[in-house]
């Protein structure tokens, strides 16, 4: 853990992008938090803006939810990492170990502001046990869909090394699709295209 110097958050969060994801495992396409926050953060905003939009919930609000997901990983620049799943959930004693860890860090990188109101205020995005439940909700289910993307683009090319993962994911996206209208409508509308390659996005029939 390291010592966080006074008004450092932003600091902080540029360096996400030093940090490898998927480290245990052979990556065909490299990946780090930096790329994968702002992925989940694209995701997140559309599936806000379905639910309030599409479906009409009045309680959601989008640029709220993209401005969540920008900080959801900010406590691995200055603490952890990015733990892979089988390590950190290894056992009761290493997940909380990890995510004591976490919130550490969460904890003192909100109490770095100088101004110690606009730090409260901060809060509300980097504290990850004190967010909204149902827009954390809907982050959550964008960071699962992004890491399925990645493990479905992985595994399409003949990588192995992530069909456990792949499986992992498609499993935990089901469970997001059945709790969620609005997980559902983007999966249905929006994820196809996620998934394609560049020629089939380019020059695939428009609808």
């Amino acid at each position: 853990m390291f010592k966080i110097k006074k008004n450092g958050v932003p600091a902080w969060a540029l360096r996400l992008c030093n940090l490898v994801r998927w480290p245990l495992m052979r990556n065909a396409v490299h990946d780090d938090v930096g790329q994968h926050t702002f992925r989940v953060a694209v995701i997140a905003h559309h599936i806000a803006m379905i639910a309030k939009h599409t479906l009409g919930n009045p309680t959601v609000n989008p640029d709220r939810v993209a401005a969540m997901a920008i900080y959801h990983d900010l406590a691995e620049s200055s603490g952890p990492g990015d733990i892979p799943h089988s390590v950190k959930y290894s056992s009761k004693e290493a997940m909380d170990l990890f995510k004591a860890l976490e919130a550490k860090a969460e904890r003192d990188l909100a109490d770095s502001y100088s101004d110690a109101a606009f730090g409260q205020h901060m809060r509300e995005y980097i504290i990850q046990d004190e967010l909204d439940g149902e827009l954390k909700f809907i982050v959550k289910a964008a960071d699962i869909i992004d890491g399925f993307i990645h493990a479905a683009k992985e595994l399409e090319g003949g990588n192995k090394d992530f069909s456990h993962a792949y499986n992992r994911q498609k499993t935990l996206l089901n469970d997001y699709v059945s709790a969620s209208r609005a997980v559902a409508v983007f999966v249905d509308d929006y994820l196809p295209s996620c998934l394609m390659n560049l020629d089939e996005l380019a020059h695939g029939s428009a609808e």
